[in-house]
């Protein structure tokens, strides 16, 4: 199975709040104002082609939202429910990395592959993430793009 390890807060859009995500009515990102989604409509059309070029591409989700599941945070959509409602995301979401105490998306990510991921074998895997260590560089290699 192809494996997208996925984060939201500035790989989806250009903050790590989603209320820094507009100014006023409008975002320089080119937010979804209108549906008061905090993502940016280019890097989801870069997503969707992602997926249109691997069309069996599943997601694991590694964001900080994976422990969200109210519908509205600050007065903006849940961004993790707002995707996974998509058609285009449908059947995708296969699973979320562990959240553990002090733990980094590197551990969370480790820890899926090591324990989480049960019955699934893994043929590919690619994490796409804005927060960069030396060991997700290291451990990770070519599978980890920021």
């Amino acid at each position: 199975m192809k494996i997208l390890f996925l984060d939201i807060d500035s790989v989806l859009n250009h903050s790590k709040y989603a209320e820094d995500c507009y100014q006023g009515e409008k975002y320089a990102g080119d937010a979804f104002v209108e549906d008061k989604v905090p993502l940016c409509k280019d890097n989801i059309e870069a997503l969707k082609h992602i997926f249109d070029a691997v069309p069996d591409l599943k997601v694991v989700w590694s964001t900080d939202w994976k422990l969200h599941d109210k519908p509205e945070y600050n007065g903006f959509k849940n961004p993790r429910q707002w995707l996974e409602a998509q058609d285009w995301m449908k059947d995708r979401v296969i699973g979320k990395t562990p959240k553990k105490m002090s733990s980094t998306h590197y551990e969370e990510i480790r820890m899926w592959l090591t324990y989480e991921k049960k019955d699934i074998e893994v043929e590919k895997f690619a994490i796409l993430d804005d927060y960069a260590t030396n060991a997700m560089f290291s451990y990770f290699k070519g599978n980890f793009f920021q």
